[in-house]
């Protein structure tokens, strides 16, 4: 229940100042209670010219009790009433015109009864102009009026005004802020059995708002509030439950509070009861009942709930994992400003976790969950400034960012200050900082961290020089998995240093370190099997660690590697005669000899396909200047085909090529420098590298080239050019140019506009299966834009698209089918093809089958299932949308209220749908 606290404070805002809301109808003054009389009785009383009797009977037509609704009648007998100066007739009057129940409210009209009203001392009116000023409903806002209002309710003791007057105090608004007087009318209020004054007291004795803090005192007013059923009350008594803040800790207790106040829809409580059957507190554990209550909450815009869900869905514990619907709910949360959230979507879009990598959008949610003072987002801001993902780097808007989230005890973030002190990243190295940081996090524990402390204990870096100190931290970080602590235990162990010597436990530290790759634990173990160090000699042992340690490149390694197989002691070593051949010459030096060992490697051509082997070969013909191997070597380390990724390496290697004037390589500069794949995204530079590449005819460098001109990305905008370089890829058949040929024709950008060439363009990236073209040629002879109008050939484009999933397609073959062009007339089909564009979010598609459903055309007629679709619709923010929204309200006004609560529960189906499957994609 980690949110709770934080939960509680955010409530104090939005609960409290419910005080001050107009009031609901109901009966005021000292006035005779004729409420308990039949209709016809007080009708009687009213021929008979009672007063009393006619604001009664106009309270039972307004609503409705056991008469049908009828304002005008309700509005006449009101009227009656007031022109005799009834101060409740004229308080209801007021709030009828006020509260809109003719409609739009009139506050005008409203304003002018309440006035008369109050000036009866009628105390509900009284509260309610209080109400009216406090929130500027129709009146500027004043809340020094509106103290003056709710102050004369108050000496009336009208416990809504208590309230009301109450939080003004509390805020300062109006009134000098002053809690004691805020509390002292809250109480007011509550021993008027008023739940939500009884709550406000109880919550100012959680929070320090100038009342000194009391648990027990609070919770005696949570109880009172929540015994009366008051939601917020139970929610709060609950969370005094599960903190054992003012009553002994009971999640059993808490989790029955909880229930009913979830029960009654409360969202927050909704949200925490999910919480406790992810971690069975106060109930057995239930994932399906958690994912359940945070879709309940999640649904009415909670985002914690939406956070929630991205994690049972994310973790698949108790569903089935689902990325997709995880990344959707995280986006959601994400979106409506929760930080954690923010922060997590970040860290997809850093690995690329069901989203395309991307570096800018990683730092832009980074940035908005570190402006909240979210530790973590913090943490990952100043990742990105010390790595320079997305920005240039920079060590001291790192720090700071660092420093931010440290101070809030964040442990990746100690730990990353103690390195920057540790090795003198962004600022001075100061061994004494290092060490205070490092101990922080490691003392709460942070693996990375207690590794370096265990390495400044063994140097005596910082601290005195300590060998079992160091042994101590080496262990921690060993024993949670920490491959550099596990090697170093190995070797503490090995050389008895802050233990006593133990090869056979240095090896089994070794070996776990190994197994996940550290390759000096790897060397450390092949040389002690190979020389037999405190055990017998192992060669084939020994091969087997130093092949792993010589495949991440160890050099040491691979020369002892080569003394067991020259021993024949490794029959892993023999390969194809002719590969030997090559290899003896690529061993001797020669450059194309050893390219062609490499690329033999990489591509399994004569010998085992060996990403590792092959780097080391590349490598070998690289450093010669070899343009060939560079290329190669920097693509298969940004790629990582079958070596890890090493994105900066990479982009030097093809960078040393594209130096050469290799155009390949110079259009993957181009690539590198755009998205930031191992160098600084710097789009002049990418630009630059483009146009080096397509100056030497690379088709794809002249597509780029003309694409940076036509967006204007790291040059001036120029159409003309633009154009040019198109036309120049275009030619050499490249898709992509093919298709923005024809946008330039069709729009005229860079040449005269020209809607046959825009054809011809589009037609020949169609015929390479360019999806986006092959439309726009359909659309052309849909239209008549190519100079005639050819439905047959248009239908035969759409369906095209249209079996590939592409939406636009899908409508207008749907389009087609229900004018009858270029294919049979068919209603039922038409509906099937807008109903698969309608789902992928096409609002043109769902307001057709909002107009067919409700006509029964292609299907049968449904108005509830045309409401829900137009409502889908409307959720579009431009014209669509507001076309959408007229034809629903015109529906709306001819359904039933049972018919338009199934059609907002289909909409619910509906909208799910849509963006589970497709994200609301063309809109």
């Amino acid at each position: 229940m980690r949110q709770f606290i934080s939960l509680m404070a955010g409530l104090l805002a939005v609960i409290v100042c419910l005080g001050v809301c107009l009031p609901a109808m109901g009966g005021g003054g000292d006035k005779r209670d004729l409420s308990m009389l039949p209709v016809d009785e007080l009708k009687e009383l009213v021929g008979e010219g009672d007063i009393d009797a006619q604001v009664e009977l106009g309270l039972v037509y307004a609503l409705g009790d056991g008469v049908e609704t009828d304002y005008d009648e309700a509005i006449k007998l009101w009227k009656l009433a007031a022109e005799q100066k009834h101060d409740v007739a004229e308080y209801y009057l007021g709030v009828l015109y006020s509260e809109g129940w003719l409609g739009e409210p009139d506050y005008v009209e409203g304003l002018k009864w309440l006035r008369l009203s109050a000036a009866q001392k009628n105390a509900d009116a009284q509260n309610a102009l209080g109400s009216m000023y406090r929130e500027g409903l129709g009146v500027r806002r004043d809340a020094a009026t509106a103290a003056r209002w709710l102050r004369r309710a108050v000496k009336q003791k009208h416990a809504k005004a208590q309230r009301g007057l109450g939080y003004l105090y509390l805020m300062g608004e109006g009134v000098p802020a002053n809690p004691v007087e805020a509390l002292r009318l809250f109480k007011l209020a509550a021993r008027q059995k008023d739940a939500q004054a009884q709550y406000n007291v109880g919550l100012m004795y959680t929070l320090d708002w100038g009342i000194p803090v009391d648990h027990a005192e609070a919770v005696k007013w949570y109880r009172l509030a929540a015994g009366q059923g008051f939601a917020q009350g139970q929610y709060a008594l609950s969370g005094a439950y599960i903190l054992g803040q003012g009553v002994a800790q009971d999640e059993g207790a808490a989790f029955a509070w909880m229930q009913l106040s979830a029960d009654q829809g409360y969202i927050e409580a909704q949200h925490e009861l999910g919480v406790m059957y992810i971690y069975g507190q106060g109930v057995a554990k239930d994932p399906g009942e958690a994912l359940r209550l945070f879709k309940l909450a999640a649904v009415q815009g909670y985002a914690l709930s939406m956070h929630g869900l991205a994690q049972i869905y994310e973790d698949g514990e108790g569903v089935e994992s689902d990325d997709a619907a995880a990344l959707r709910w995280l986006r959601k949360a994400a979106e409506l400003g929760l930080a954690q959230a923010q922060s997590d979507l970040g860290v997809r879009y850093f690995d690329g976790q069901g989203v395309e990598q991307n570096g800018f959008e990683a730092l832009r949610w980074f940035r908005q969950s570190a402006d909240q003072g979210y530790a973590a987002g913090q943490y990952n801001v100043g990742y990105c400034y010390l790595q320079g993902v997305a920005v240039q780097v920079n060590p001291a808007e790192a720090v700071k960012w660092m420093r931010l989230s440290a101070d809030q005890g964040y442990l990746d973030a100690q730990a990353g200050l103690g390195s920057m002190y540790l090795f003198g990243q962004g600022l001075a190295k100061d061994d004494a900082k290092a060490e205070m940081w490092m101990r922080l996090a490691a003392e709460q524990g942070e693996a990375e961290a207690q590794f370096y402390l265990g390495g400044m204990y063994q140097e005596g870096r910082g601290v005195r020089q300590d060998f079992l100190q160091a042994m101590k931290w080496y262990r921690a970080s060993a024993e949670q998995g920490d491959p550099r602590g596990q090697m170093y235990v190995g070797v503490m162990y090995l050389y008895g240093s802050g233990v006593l010597q133990d090869t056979k436990e240095a090896i089994r530290w070794l070996r776990k370190s190994g197994r996940q790759g550290d390759v000096k634990a790897q060397f450390t173990l092949g040389e002690l099997y190979r020389l037999g160090t405190g055990i017998e000699p192992n060669y084939a042992e020994a091969a087997r660690w130093l092949r792993l340690a010589s495949e991440q490149g160890d050099q040491e390694a691979a020369k002892s590697l080569g003394l067991i197989g020259l021993s024949g002691a490794d029959p892993m070593q023999t390969r194809p005669e002719a590969v030997e051949n090559l290899r003896g010459l690529a061993e001797g030096g020669d450059r194309d000899a050893q390219r062609g060992l490499g690329m033999a490697y990489l591509y399994g051509v004569g010998i085992a396909k060996d990403g590792a082997q092959a780097s080391v070969w590349l490598a070998r013909a690289a450093k010669q200047g070899d343009v060939v191997s560079q290329r190669a070597l920097g693509l298969q380390l940004i790629l990582g085909e079958d070596v890890a990724v090493d994105l900066e390496a990479g982009a030097s290697w093809i960078q040393k090529a594209a130096i050469q004037g290799d155009a390949e390589a110079q259009f993957l500069m181009g690539d590198v420098r755009f998205h930031g794949k191992g160098m600084p995204v710097d789009r002049k530079f990418a630009a630059r590298w483009y146009q080096r590449a397509a100056a030497q005819g690379h088709a794809g460098g002249q597509y780029k080239t003309g694409l940076m001109y036509y967006k204007g990305s790291g040059v001036r905008r120029n159409d003309g050019l633009a154009f040019k370089w198109f036309r120049m890829a275009g030619e050499q058949g490249q898709v992509l140019a093919q298709h923005m040929m024809g946008v330039c024709y069709e729009k005229g950008i860079g040449v005269q506009a020209d809607a046959g060439e825009a054809l011809t363009w589009y037609r020949k990236a169609a015929d390479q299966g360019y999806v986006d073209s092959m439309y726009m040629v359909g659309e052309f002879f849909h239209s008549g834009r190519s100079g005639e109008t050819d439905y047959l050939e248009a239908a035969r484009l759409y369906r095209l698209t249209a079996d590939q999933g592409y939406g636009p397609g899908q409508y207008q073959l749907g389009v087609l089918y229900e004018k009858g062009q270029g294919v049979k007339a068919d209603a039922e089909t038409a509906t099937r093809w807008f109903v698969l564009a309608a789902e992928q979010g096409l609002g043109h598609a769902q307001i057709k089958l909002g107009e067919r459903y409700r006509e029964g055309v292609g299907v049968v007629k449904d108005v509830e299932m045309a409401y829900a679709w137009l409502k889908e619709a409307g959720r579009d923010s431009g014209a669509i949308g507001r076309r959408a929204e007229g034809m629903l309200k015109e529906l709306a006004g001819k359904m039933t209220e049972a018919q338009i609560a199934k059609g907002k529960r289909l909409y619910t189906d509906i909208d799910y749908r849509v963006h589970a499957n497709h994200g609301g994609a063309g809109r």
